[in-house]
């Protein structure tokens, strides 16, 4: 009685081949995309070339900013001890 390998190495025969053909679709989309595509480059003119920035100072004037009050400063007693030295430590 003979023993039968034939079934065994097409099946390992059929795996490489997928593995081989996925190996090779990985390698052409890595060198399409290195080969292929081009990098846009910017001239160094509008790299460098400053904006200039306008700040509008006729939304200050109006009615309904001026109608609007300070509020007025709060002063905390000399001897008042604020905090603790070391805030991390339990009580």
């Amino acid at each position: 009685m003979a023993i039968n390998f034939t079934g065994e190495k097409q099946k390992r025969l059929k795996y490489l081949v997928v593995i081989l053909i996925v190996l090779v679709v990985v390698t052409l989309f890595v060198f399409s995309k290195s080969f292929f595509v081009k990098e846009s480059v910017t001239p160094s003119q509008k790299v460098f070339q400053l904006k200039t920035v306008k700040i509008n100072f006729d939304v200050l004037k109006d009615p309904f900013l001026e109608e609007l009050q300070v509020f007025e400063e709060i002063s905390y007693p000399e001897e008042m001890e604020i905090g603790r030295e070391n805030p991390f430590i339990p009580y």
